[in-house]
Parts: structure tokens; C-alpha cells; sequence
């Protein structure tokens, strides 16, 4: 690097010989971390962890092989993690969040070991390495990480999948086969905590061909990388085949995907310098049509040509910042919407990507181009920087702390989700929150989707009332969204109503047939385990189900006999496992109980499998 002053040089130096002991760089990146995300230790339990882990407390309560093999099959290394969290504290969501920032500050750190090699003939690559970990390690974007338990998972298989990269150059470097046998297994262990690790064979492919490694030799030493494919493609696919009834935002051709996955990537690239507001998910038009109709070529030649001028430019030259820009593109795309996520960004979906873009960006203010005579505008510009993204992450943790609190911070900066919102208004219903806070939400979804004419928000509301216009208003809703069984808010709001007071008091047994159709609809093995509402509701329904007389407008009586038999089976399997008896034992008895009945045959087989 050409330096026009002594002072210059000296500050390189001093800089170079404070960041290369990796001691120091640890203890500044940990007291980095400590400060910065000292409000969220305190924070409640958010987003997914309502689902997975206070909802399943059983489970964490239970066999842990049941656990790791049972329940998110894909990713045990993390549910190992959140059975010990658990089995050390219960459920004081405190652990789990010390837990979740020691996981980001090693993964930041384990970023900046891999940045060593990578860089190891770079004038100044310790300096590079700390700014693009400490960028990485406060970036706004990557807060989820540390604010949600279950999140922990792209943390986990972050650490695990850069380590493995980095004992696969170490191979590149010494051809121990030993150390090959490693890096796969580190690779085995991100696989199974996230299936984001997937983009791995992508990124050691880009690092061979910058250090020229001959062909052969990339097919041998990439290929058993591939194996591990399998694990997460055949959950996958099982879970796809599962949903293809039910779920018709799969069914998108690739095109169109293409076209959503290009809006996704310029909402990102916005987000990496502007993250606010900093919510949990940020929806876009589930609509590849509206997405093409809205002036969309521009974006999409601009999409294109980045691209194009990048491989370029990596095939000619090989260069370091096009090689790191590559694979921050190569560990985005199994998380971007080119593979169906439902048109959703979650901000931890790009937590690698974060990481590997920060490099670059470091790598070419520094030893490339910008402030090339300048090193101390450079050094001040990153530090800047990292004070920026520091306060933005440490302000939003102090204000988001209570679940009710982020509930609204994230309500508010996307009021137009009603499939994720409703879901919400449910999820507060379960938590125990008092009506006027859930009335509060309820009116404001109605205030901004005033359009929504199927399910508003305020009718859903409306399930405390106990007026009977009120109550009709809501079962109505109801009896539509178990007929029209489309997503997830029709499903939560339909639950709304079983869970309400106005059940008790109008029209409960269309209530029940209606919203029962809901669940069957989605009948699988892991409903029957981890559904705590229905099973709930199936504890202290169980009997009424069985004195249903009135049949629901338009169902004959035949019709209203098969629909109390598949009631009775549902909330028979729901009790039964809710009471504490194996799956499998409700099943035998179910067969015992109802054998004799024609009509429940095939039910019962359909069950069984």
C-alpha cells in the first residue's frame, strides 16, 4: 500500500499489530458485544420462541431423543442447545439470550479467524478482518440472532460452517486427509443445525477457482461436500409434499420466483445501509404479477447487469472482493424467495451473506482503491461505521423489551401482513394479555387494511364482546375462513373464536364443526404433538362434541353424522395425547373405540400413517 506520510504508515502498523493478536481481538469484539446488546439479555421471549419453545415446554420437559428426532428433525444441533438452556434455567428467557450472544460473538470471531487465511498475502489483513467482524458483529440486521431462541440456529450453523471452511483451507494448504475428514464433519454439524449451510460446496467452489485449484481436484475435494445435500433435501421434500394440498404459494413457476427473489435481494441491499424500522419480517406483495406490473424492468436490468459485471470480473481477474461478493450472493440465495419462503424476509436469512458483503467492503476500502493515500480517513470511515450500526442495534433493544412491545413496534412497521398480525393477536390471547391491548392492535390492522372485507381485524376482536351481534359477527368470520382453509391468518383467527367466551354462549356446535375442518385440513403427526391451542381446546371439548344436533347452513344430515365422527376422532387423538398418552397408543385405542364405524376406516388409516 502506497502511504504519503510516516504518521500514516505508523498508524497501519500500530493498527496491523493490534488486530493480528487474536486474544485482543476477541476481548474488543466480546466487550463490543456486551455493550451493545446488554438491553436485549433482559428482553422477553419473541417471534418463533412463542411457538417453540414456551409452547412446547413438555417437550423441553421430556426425552431429549424424542426432542432432536421428533421436532424440527432438520436442525438438532439447535434443539440440543434449547433443551440445556431449559433444563438451566426453565423458561427465564435470560439464558437463552446470553446463550444466543455468546453464539454471534463466536460466530463474528470464527469470521475473523477465516478472513486471516483468506487473506494471508494482504498488506493489512488483521486490520481488515477486526472491521469486518465488529461491523458484522453490531450489524441492526443480524439482531434477530440474539433476540429469538430459535434463532440462534443460523448463529450455530454459521460458526460450524466457517470453521469448516476454514479447516478445508487449511487442507488446501497441507492435503491431510485428516483435516479434510474435519472440515466435513464441522460442515455435518452446520447442516444440522440450519439448512442455510447448504450454500457451503457453492463457497469453497469460488474459493479453488480464485486460487486456480486444477478441475479434477475441485470435483474430488467438493464433492463429498454434496453428500450432506440429502439430509436437508429429503426434510424438505417431505415437507413440501406435505403442504401441496394446502399451501398454493408454492405453486409459483420459476420466473416468477425469479422476479420476487430480485425485488427481495434490492430490499436487502437498502436494508444493509438504512435498517429501520428494525422489524422482526418485512412482507412484500405475494404477487409476482403486481411485482412485474409495477415498472418492475428496470430493477430487474439492474439485477442482471450486477451480476453479470461481478462474474466478469471474478472469471478475468479472481480478485479477493469478487470472490468474497460471490459468496455472499452463494449463501443468500437457499434463503432468498428463489426458494419459496411465502414472499417474507426475515432478517436473519441473510446473516452470512452480512458477513461475507462486510469483508468485501472492508477488504476494498482498505488495501484496493478508495482512500488508497488515506488510510486514517479509511480507518475513521469504518469506525463511524461501527458506531452507527452499535447505536441503532443498542436503541431498539432498549425500546423492545416486553413481547407486547415488540408485537406493536412490528405491527406497526408492517401493518399490511395480516397473515403474520392476526396470528399475533392470537398469540397474545394465549399469553394472557388483558382485552384492551389486543382490542388496541385490533383496531389499528382495521384502521390500515380497511379493505380487507374477509377478515378484519376488528371482528376478530370482537371475540371478548358478548353481545350477540358481536358474537355473530365473529362466528360468521369464522364459519368463512374454515370453508376457505388459505393461510395461516384465517387459521389463527378462526382459533380466536375457540378460545373466546362467545363460543360458550352461541351457536358453539357450528363453531366446532367449522373450525375443525380447519384442523383437519392440516392433519399431520407434528399438529397432533405441538399443537397446545387444540389440544387445549380438545380437554375441555371433548364431551360437548359428541351432543352437536344442529348442522351449520347448508349440511345435510348425513354430512353432519361424518363430520361429528371426524370431530370425535380429532379431539379424541388431541385429548388423549394432551392427557399424557403415546401417539401411537391413541391410535390402537382410536381403531378399538371406532372400528365398527364404516365411515372412520379410512380416517383412521389416514392417521396411522
Amino acid at each position: 500500500m502506497n502511504l504519503n506520510s510516516n504518521d500514516q504508515q505508523n498508524l497501519s502498523v500500530k493498527a496491523e499489530k493490534i488486530f493480528s493478536d487474536s486474544r485482543s481481538v476477541f476481548f474488543i469484539l466480546s466487550a463490543l458485544a456486551l455493550v451493545v446488546f446488554w438491553p436485549a439479555l433482559f428482553g422477553d421471549f419473541v417471534g418463533d420462541d412463542v411457538l417453540r419453545v414456551i409452547e412446547y415446554e413438555n417437550l423441553l420437559a421430556g426425552n431429549l431423543w424424542d426432542l432432536l428426532f421428533y421436532y424440527t428433525v432438520d436442525r438438532p444441533v439447535v434443539m440440543l442447545t434449547i433443551w440445556l438452556n431449559y433444563k438451566m434455567a426453565g423458561l427465564q428467557p435470560f439464558i437463552y439470550k446470553l446463550t444466543n450472544l455468546l453464539f454471534h460473538l463466536l460466530c463474528a470471531f470464527t469470521g475473523f479467524q477465516l478472513l486471516q487465511k483468506l487473506l494471508k498475502n494482504i498488506s493489512l489483513k488483521s486490520t481488515i478482518s477486526f472491521f469486518a467482524a465488529a461491523i458484522f458483529l453490531v450489524h441492526p440486521l443480524n439482531h434477530h440472532v440474539v433476540q429469538s431462541a430459535v434463532q440462534r440456529s443460523v448463529s450455530l450453523a454459521g460458526i460450524f460452517l466457517l470453521l469448516s471452511f476454514i479447516y478445508f483451507i487449511k487442507f488446501y494448504e497441507s492435503r491431510a486427509r485428516s483435516v479434510f475428514l474435519f472440515s466435513l464433519f464441522l460442515y455435518l454439524l452446520a447442516v444440522l443445525s440450519k439448512p442455510v449451510s447448504v450454500a457451503l460446496p457453492a463457497v469453497l467452489l469460488i474459493y479453488l477457482l480464485t486460487v486456480n485449484a486444477r478441475w479434477t481436484d475441485i470435483v474430488k475435494w467438493v464433492s463429498p461436500y454434496l453428500l450432506f445435500l440429502v439430509i436437508p433435501a429429503w426434510n424438505y421434500s417431505g415437507t413440501a409434499l406435505a403442504s401441496a394440498d394446502t399451501v398454493t404459494e408454492f405453486k409459483f413457476e420459476n420466473w416468477r420466483y425469479f422476479l420476487i427473489q430480485t425485488k427481495v435481494f434490492f430490499i436487502y441491499l437498502y436494508k444493509y445501509f438504512y435498517p429501520f424500522p428494525m422489524e422482526f419480517i418485512h412482507s412484500i406483495h405475494n404477487s409476482a404479477d403486481k411485482i412485474y406490473s409495477e415498472n418492475f424492468i428496470p430493477y430487474l436490468t439492474v439485477y442482471v447487469a450486477i451480476f453479470v459485471v461481478l462474474g466478469v470480473w471474478f472469471l478475468r481477474k479472481r480478485t479477493l472482493a469478487a470472490s468474497l461478493l460471490l459468496m455472499a450472493y452463494a449463501v443468500y440465495l437457499p434463503q432468498s424467495s428463489f426458494y419459496s419462503i411465502l414472499h417474507v424476509l426475515f432478517y436473519h436469512r441473510v446473516y452470512l451473506s452480512v458477513f461475507f458483503a462486510t469483508a468485501a467492503i472492508c477488504y476494498f476500502l482498505i488495501n484496493r482503491h478508495f482512500f488508497k493515500t488515506r488510510i486514517k480517513v479509511t480507518f475513521s470511515l469504518l469506525s463511524v461505521g461501527i458506531v452507527y450500526f452499535s447505536v441503532s442495534t443498542f436503541t431498539y433493544f432498549s425500546q423492545v423489551k416486553d413481547y407486547s412491545d415488540w408485537l406493536w413496534y412490528n405491527v406497526k412497521a408492517n401493518p399490511g401482513n395480516l397473515n403474520y398480525n392476526v396470528s399475533t393477536l392470537f398469540m397474545l390471547k394465549r399469553r394472557g394479555y388483558p382485552v384492551e391491548l389486543i382490542n388496541k392492535f385490533a383496531d389499528f390492522l382495521s384502521e390500515k387494511n380497511p379493505e380487507k372485507e374477509v377478515l378484519n381485524a376488528r371482528s376478530i376482536a370482537l371475540y371478548s364482546a358478548e353481545n350477540a351481534e358481536a358474537r355473530k359477527v365473529v362466528l360468521d368470520t369464522a364459519n368463512y375462513l374454515s370453508a376457505e382453509q388459505t393461510s395461516n391468518s384465517f387459521f389463527h383467527g378462526a382459533m380466536l373464536f375457540l378460545e373466546s367466551e362467545a363460543g360458550k354462549f352461541f351457536q358453539k356446535d357450528q363453531a366446532i364443526l367449522s373450525l375443525n375442518s380447519l384442523y383437519f385440513s392440516r392433519l399431520n403427526t407434528t399438529v397432533f404433538i405441538n399443537d397446545t391451542a387444540l389440544k387445549s381446546f380438545a380437554r375441555n371439548n371433548f364431551e360437548n362434541v359428541l351432543e352437536i344436533q344442529t348442522p351449520p347452513a347448508g349440511v345435510s344430515e348425513e354430512k353432519l353424522k361424518f363430520l361429528k365422527l371426524r370431530s370425535r376422532i380429532v379431539l379424541f387423538l388431541y385429548f388423549k395425547v394432551d392427557t399424557g398418552l403415546n401417539l401411537q397408543d391413541a391410535l390402537s385405542e382410536l381403531q378399538t373405540k371406532y372400528s365398527q364405524l364404516p365411515e372412520s376406516k379410512w380416517l383412521i388409516e389416514r392417521l396411522s400413517k
